[in-house]
C-alpha cells in the first residue's frame, strides 16, 4: 500500500492542507458514492443505504492520514472497511448490501474489485480489533490542531500503532 508518510508530529490540518493541494486527491465523487458514503444523504439520522460509518469527505480525508494509507482502490477500500468495522455496526447483511453496490453500481473507476473486496474485509475485521473507538466520529474541524500521532492514540489501540504504523513515525 501507498503511504502518506506525513509526520506524526504535525497537526491533522497541516497534514489535510498537504493532502489537498495534490490534484490527484481532488477528483470530483460520482453522486452515487456521495448517496451511499456521505452523511449528508441521511434520513431520520440514518444514511440512506443504512451504511455505518458514512464520513463527510473531509473527515475520511481525515483517517486516510490517521490510518497512513493513500487513495488507490484497495486503500480506499480498507480506509472504508476501517472505518465501518470500528462502528462495531456493521453486520454480514450491510456487508454484502455495500458489497453489490460497490461492485455493480459504482462508476468504474470507483468500482470495487476482487482485492479490493479483499482489503475491505481486512479493514473491517482491523477496525473491530483495533479502533479504540468510533473512527467515524472523526471530524477534522474538531481534531485540526491535534497531532496526527496523538489523533491516532485517541482512535487506534497501542497494538494498531506498534504492528502497522510503528515503522512510519
Amino acid at each position: 500500500m501507498a503511504r502518506l508518510l506525513f509526520d506524526s508530529r504535525i497537526s491533522l490540518s497541516d497534514a489535510l492542507d498537504k493532502l489537498h493541494t495534490d490534484p490527484c486527491t481532488m477528483t470530483r465523487v460520482p453522486l452515487i458514492v456521495r448517496i451511499v458514503e456521505n452523511p449528508k444523504f441521511q434520513f431520520f439520522d440514518r444514511n440512506v443505504f443504512l451504511i455505518p460509518g458514512a464520513m463527510h469527505l473531509l473527515d475520511h480525508d481525515a483517517v486516510h492520514i490517521l490510518l497512513d494509507k493513500g487513495f488507490a482502490p484497495h486503500e480506499e477500500a480498507y480506509v472504508i472497511g476501517v472505518t465501518m468495522g470500528s462502528t462495531q455496526k456493521i453486520s454480514p447483511i450491510i456487508k454484502a448490501m455495500y458489497l453489490a453496490i460497490a461492485q455493480f453500481l459504482y462508476p468504474s473507476l470507483y468500482r470495487f474489485r476482487e482485492r479490493d473486496v479483499i482489503w475491505l474485509n481486512v479493514g473491517i475485521r482491523h477496525g473491530q480489533a483495533f479502533g479504540k473507538s468510533d473512527i467515524s466520529k472523526i471530524r477534522a474541524t474538531e481534531y485540526r490542531d491535534w497531532p496526527i500521532e496523538k489523533l491516532r492514540s485517541e482512535f487506534l489501540s497501542e497494538c494498531y500503532i506498534e504492528k502497522y504504523l510503528a515503522s512510519r513515525r
